[in-house]
């Protein structure tokens, strides 16, 4: 604090006990402050990756949301004085938006430019800066491939299939994407709503991992078409995994796919896959842990991995049909259904393991066919509510060993033509009846 006319020396000294001597002048008389410059802080810039005074062109992707810091010279002005204040101001807000704290979010590919003034507080200007934003295109492609996307989640109102507005991403049709880039959306959180064009052949490993906004996917369009037309083939290893807000995947204009391991592992909140028919291979654990599935229509399905919907704990209905393959663990832990009829002749090992209010199981080839059944080693074991197994007349050539182990069954008819009858195949049941009807060939059985 200056407290008469004159110079006085004042001694700074570190840490080190380097000192150094400052000499202050002190005056009676008022000098104007002269107008400052205005200029920005730092910001990222795109293109060279680097941190950059944000001053003349600088490009940055869309999607993103930074501050612009507000900086003076003489660093001294008084900026923060009663009534002084920053306008800011957009000159293309269909670009790119700025509030009035200066936080500036880029929505979309184009030029603009954010402005602010210093104002006063009757209205004068003391300064004013500038920053040109060269706003990159939000999707990265390259080779046929989208390799990354940077926006701010959707760029088109549309309708959903029940004629709703949502705001959802819609794929561009025009820049020849045939592949979704592995790990393209992989942990992003803005996008709630996606089409997916019919150019897309294969979706890639992790390409929406960990996407938890991520609510519906679409193919082509959020309305059925009269043919299917889209091209894609393949959905690739946890493509879909942990999408935690996942409800629904609509297949409706997809062809025949193959589903890769754990695709939608761990989407807890899927409900629906509409037309899973279109779903040829389902490989290890592509739904597990899907726990509001209600319904698995596997009628299209021909080819299987093991525990491909272990552990979906909402699943009330499934379909099968002649192709169908129930294979090893397939729907273990899955304790809402009750009421099961499987018209596929191969019943993998451990396929209904452990779903605990599975009450009935019948067995039924489809209508003009006469099925050969197989049932794999623990196929119904844990089942503890399970008490009717009812084969009809159908022809059940083989039973795996433990394959209704630990049920209610209290009464078991062995079917006649069996071939191969594994051991203890009820073990820790309440049997107390078991019946061999009269032509059951005893000698035409092996018995483990």
């Amino acid at each position: 604090v200056g407290l008469s006319k004159g110079t006085g020396r004042i001694t700074v000294q570190n840490q080190k006990g380097v000192s150094t001597d400052i000499y202050v002048t002190v005056t009676d008389t008022v000098k104007k402050l002269s107008t400052p410059t205005l200029s920005f802080g730092t910001i990222e810039e795109t293109e060279l990756k680097a941190i950059l005074k944000a001053k003349g062109v600088l490009s940055v992707y869309a999607g993103k949301t930074f501050q612009l810091t507000v900086e003076t010279d003489p660093w001294y002005y008084p900026m923060n004085e009663e009534g002084m204040y920053v306008e800011w101001t957009s000159s293309a807000p269909e670009y790119a938006t700025v509030d009035e704290n200066g936080n500036v979010t880029t929505l979309k590919e184009g030029l603009v430019v954010i402005r602010g003034n210093l104002m006063r507080s009757n209205g004068s200007r003391v300064a004013i800066s500038s920053v040109t934003l060269n706003i990159q295109e939000e999707f990265l492609v390259s080779n046929f491939t989208l390799t990354d996307y940077n926006g701010v989640g959707w760029n088109e109102i549309i309708k959903d299939e029940n004629g709703n507005d949502i705001k959802a991403l819609v794929l561009p049709t025009d820049m020849n994407i045939m592949y979704i880039g592995e790990e393209a959306f992989k942990n992003n959180t803005n996008v709630e709503y996606i089409v997916i064009p019919e150019t897309v052949v294969q979706i890639q490993i992790d390409a929406f991992e960990n996407c938890t906004s991520l609510k519906k996917v679409y193919f082509i369009s959020t309305q059925a078409e009269e043919i299917a037309t889209s091209k894609l083939t393949l959905i690739h290893d946890q493509a879909f995994r942990a999408c935690t807000s996942l409800e629904r995947v609509d297949l409706s204009n997809v062809k025949k796919i193959t589903v890769a391991r754990q695709t939608f592992m761990g989407c807890t909140s899927l409900k629906e896959v509409v037309k899973m028919t279109a779903i040829g291979t389902m490989h290890s654990e592509a739904f597990r842990g899907c726990t509001s599935l209600k319904e698995a229509d596997i009628t299209g399905m021909h080819m299987s991995g093991s525990n491909v919907f272990y552990g979906c704990t909402g699943l009330e209905t499934i379909k099968t049909a002649k192709f169908s393959e129930i294979g090893e663990g397939m729907f273990t832990g899955c304790t809402s259904l009750v009421n099961v009829t499987i018209n596929t002749p191969n019943v993998g090992a451990n396929a209904f393991r452990n779903c605990s209010n599975l009450a009935s199981v019948t067995f039924a080839s489809p209508a003009g066919e006469a099925l050969k059944f197989d049932i794999g080693a623990g196929a119904f074991s844990g089942c503890r509510k399970l008490a009717s197994v009812n084969f009809g007349d159908e022809i059940v050539q083989s039973i795996g060993e433990n394959a209704f182990a630990n049920t209610a069954i209290s009464s078991f008819t062995i079917p006649a033509g069996i071939e191969n009858l594994g051991a203890s195949v009820l073990n820790g049941s309440k049997v107390t009846q078991i019946v061999i009807g009269d032509s059951f060939d005893i000698d035409g059985v092996e018995l483990s």
